[in-house]
């Protein structure tokens, strides 16, 4: 399900939907291939959100992410469950300025998110395993184009942050351990 609205082929608004139903649709029919006692599902939904806004040379364009996957497997009367879901998240700006004569100059910047859920469950014993990775990014370059010459110059900078949890369930009581998290820093100069 989507809309979008252009102007002289610039794409100014884009919006757009989509989940699948396969819980009701191709899902049932692989379950009667199964033992009736087993569980079989997955699904999926994201959504994507662009917007742009032209003035005098600029144009600002605004981006929105966001999915989710889910996927369940229960076999021998569910006695074994195992779960995972994922998904991730993405939001941005990016700003381009037209120098005219070849030139522009574009800036950008964002934030992600990934996070995975993992659960097994085997005869009343659960382990689960958390993920979280997060990203933020700042990007600026230059570009000329002379002649049918390419060049371009800027800077990158980014954070990469992980956070894992493992988390395991005996006797009712869960026991939470988080792992180190982790984070790493970039600094890139380019020229091309």
């Amino acid at each position: 399900l989507g809309y979008r609205v252009e102007d002289n082929g610039n794409k100014l608004f884009d919006v757009n939907w989509r989940k699948t139903f396969m819980n009701k649709t191709l899902w049932p029919f692989v379950g009667g291939i199964l033992n009736q006692n087993d569980r079989l599902r997955y699904d999926l939904h994201d959504f994507n959100l662009n917007a742009k806004v032209l003035y005098k040379g600029h144009s600002f364009k605004t981006t929105f992410y966001s999915g989710r996957d889910a996927a369940e497997m229960g076999m021998y009367e569910n006695n074994v469950s195992n779960v995972f879901d994922w998904g991730n998240q993405i939001i941005g700006i990016t700003h381009n300025y037209d120098l005219a004569r070849g030139r522009s100059l574009q800036s950008s910047v964002s934030k992600s998110k990934y996070d995975l859920n993992l659960e097994l469950g085997l005869l009343g014993e659960d382990l689960a395993f958390t993920n979280r990775q997060f990203k933020y990014v700042f990007e600026s370059q230059y570009r000329h184009t002379y002649n049918r010459l390419n060049w371009k110059t800027g800077l990158f900078i980014g954070l990469d942050v992980t956070d894992p949890i493992i988390s395991k369930v005996e006797d009712n009581a869960i026991f939470k351990t988080n792992l180190e998290k982790q984070k790493q820093y970039s600094l890139i100069l380019f020229f091309s």
